[in-house]
């Protein structure tokens, strides 16, 4: 299993869009077998975000992240429609996981 973490910068005048759209759509996304995904704000930075991503087999995951209604919440697609960068990603190899099954809903 793969794990990254990456810090995402987004526009200033596109926060509040990022975070709305945030809002909307992960509370819908029910993530398939083999895909966790976290978006957090970062508690110094405004406009900074860390995204962490444990992906089993990756193309079958993101197939079936895609078909899961989960594009809007994945690397790319949010880039894309909100001007946003990448500031810098690491990736490793899970060595240990463990999570109930649970969900996070502002």
């Amino acid at each position: 299993m793969e794990f990254h973490h990456i810090v995402i910068r987004v526009p200033d005048d596109k926060i509040d869009a990022w975070d709305r759209h945030l809002a909307a759509h992960f509370p819908r996304f029910e993530a398939p077998a083999g895909f966790l995904e976290v978006i957090a704000k970062d508690n110094e930075t405004p406009g900074l975000y860390h995204m962490a991503s444990v992906l089993g087999e990756r193309e079958q995951v993101f197939a079936a992240a895609r078909a899961a209604g989960g594009g809007p919440v994945l690397l790319h697609p949010l880039l894309a429609e909100f001007g946003a960068e990448v500031v810098s990603r690491e990736r490793g190899t899970v060595a240990g996981l463990a999570s109930p099954k649970w969900s996070y809903a502002p």
